[in-house]
């Protein structure tokens, strides 16, 4: 009796898992089946573009250019970094615990340009937290500033 009830389970389970896949192939932007790193487009332009399809990776000229023009910068790093050494002006939310800075997030401008930034080099903590502020808080002119602090330490931009 046992058996039959397995078999039944591995039919159903079969069947479930066909015809979602045939549903996801179907579906305009299908879902990815193996998980993809997300990886901000980059933009070397001197103008933003009047849409974002996805926070847009930006060079140190252009977040310099940016500073100039008022944007929002939001260092991603600990509250420890951001305490010790931070770009000028800029607001700190940190991806470790952004959840607790909300009352920043939904006090951002949505038509301001946000340029977050963290460590440079194998940081991710600003493209981490870029996504999350695009995707679920749906601020939708969300740039990333790859090289982070250290570039723009280095360059004898302002710092506080």
């Amino acid at each position: 009796m046992n058996y039959i009830y397995f078999k039944q389970i591995i039919i159903i389970i079969a069947l479930g898992s066909i015809l979602g896949y045939i549903r996801n192939s179907l579906l305009d932007s299908p879902l990815d089946l193996i998980k993809v790193k997300k990886v901000a487009s980059s933009f070397d332009g001197t103008e933003l573009p009047e849409e974002f399809l996805e926070p847009i990776s930006i060079n140190l000229e252009m977040s310099f250019n940016l500073y100039n023009n008022e944007a929002i910068f939001i260092d991603a790093r600990s509250e420890d970094d951001y305490k010790n050494e931070h770009i000028k002006n800029s607001i700190n939310i940190p991806f470790d615990n952004y959840e607790d800075y909300e009352d920043k997030i939904f006090n951002l401008d949505e038509n301001t340009p946000l340029v977050l930034y963290c460590g440079g080099g194998d940081c991710e903590l600003s493209t981490n937290l870029g996504y999350i502020l695009f995707d679920d808080y749906e601020l939708k002119k969300v740039l990333i500033f790859k090289a982070g602090y250290p570039a723009w330490k280095e360059s004898g931009y302002p710092i506080e």
